[in-house]
């Protein structure tokens, strides 16, 4: 998984005090989660430990915390950054479907403000964004979708142009021939750039209280949800 994927998800977990434990060729450190993803994780361990993991080392890593399992995951290390009385350790999960399996809906909070399983539709999922009473609209793609939001991609131009705004309207037609299209209020609840790419990834939550006909359209998300999920769970069966 890309940088800028793991970066788009990652969430701050200073105050949930997970620890953190890293087992590789270059041997064992204790140490703590300063931000998590789906995708990835940045630990930062004492140099009094004189941890040297070197940049593409293959790891365990194993995540503690009193409000959570255990979680133990194969990782690689991405990055090292060298501090006075630290180092930080980017690390990128070796399998992230293996890490939401595990996943219990404690935990999910610390990894995005959906608790609700997210999918990566299969298919391209155009979007359209339109500023409520305001005559601006533009298009994307969806990134990923739950139960109570969506992750879409939209050029910079069009994020300049919703710096200022905090709730949208949505639509989107899900893959299937009778269904009609999707059309909800949302909030944007997070925006970051994707490095590399004329791109800006931006996360919404569907606004139950403003959206007509809210239950009758999460539930076809739902469903779409589901069928992606299964899929996933059957790879995860045949792997």
């Amino acid at each position: 998984m890309s940088k800028e994927r793991r970066n788009a998800y990652r969430v701050a977990v200073a105050g949930a005090k997970i620890s953190a434990e890293i087992d590789g060729e270059s041997g064992h450190a204790v140490g703590h989660a300063l931000d998590l993803s789906l995708h990835g994780a940045t630990i930062c361990i004492s140099l009094d430990q004189s941890p040297s993991f070197f940049v593409g080392e293959t790891v365990t890593l194993s995540l503690h915390s009193t409000r959570m399992r255990p979680v133990e995951v194969i990782a690689t290390v991405q990055a090292r950054t060298e501090h006075e009385r630290f180092r930080r350790f980017g690390i990128a999960f070796a399998n992230p479907a293996v890490l939401h399996a595990k996943l219990g809906t404690g935990l999910m909070q610390f990894f995005n403000e959906r608790a609700a399983f997210r999918a990566e539709p299969l298919v391209t999922l155009p979007v359209s964004v339109q500023v409520p009473d305001h005559e601006f609209t533009t298009t994307g793609q969806i990134r990923d979708i739950s139960a109570d939001g969506v992750g879409i991609v939209i050029d910079r131009r069009s994020e300049k142009a919703l710096s200022r705004v905090r709730e949208v309207r949505v639509e989107f037609k899900l893959p299937s021939a009778d269904q009609q299209p999707t059309v909800l209020r949302a909030s944007i609840r997070h925006r970051s750039r994707l490095h590399g790419d004329d791109a800006v990834y931006v996360g919404l939550l569907f606004d139950p209280d403003t959206s007509s006909d809210f239950s009758s359209q999460q539930q076809n998300i739902i469903e779409y949800v589901t069928a992606l999920q299964g899929d996933l769970l059957q790879q995860l069966v045949v792997a």
